[in-house]
């Protein structure tokens, strides 16, 4: 079952470091012109990390993430056709103003290498 499965997934994607920095700010405006309020976002490899201020409701939190993922995938179609995400993702509700600084200071300072940030004092590096 297991090699069935696998055999069906499809090829795990690796975001290029040249192309990181465009998928990362074009997420970030994207929740921004939906009007939701972005903090700070990272894209690496193979992940997208963001603390924004986002609805409780799950469902709608998907949809909304989703669309920002596609407005972003869009910036980089030429360069990588296809699809640029993995099917689902968690989202974590903040749970204190602590909570809110440690998340906050792990996708500003201790992503991996090559990761690129968007933060909204300094919008790229």
């Amino acid at each position: 079952m297991h090699r069935y499965h696998e055999g069906r997934s499809p090829d795990e994607v690796i975001i290029p470091e040249a192309l990181r920095l465009t998928i990362v700010e074009a997420f970030a405006l994207a929740l921004i012109g939906m009007g939701w309020r972005v903090l700070v976002a990272s894209c690496s490899d193979k992940h997208l990390h963001a603390l924004a201020e986002l609805p409780t409701n799950r469902a709608q939190t998907k949809r909304i993430v989703g669309d920002a993922k596609r407005i972003a995938s869009r910036e980089v179609r030429r360069e990588m056709p296809g699809s640029v995400w993995s099917a689902g993702g968690e989202y974590k509700p903040i749970k204190n103003r602590d909570h809110q600084v440690e998340t906050f200071f792990y996708i500003l300072e201790r992503q991996e290498v090559g990761a690129r940030v968007w933060h909204f004092r300094r919008p790229a590096n």
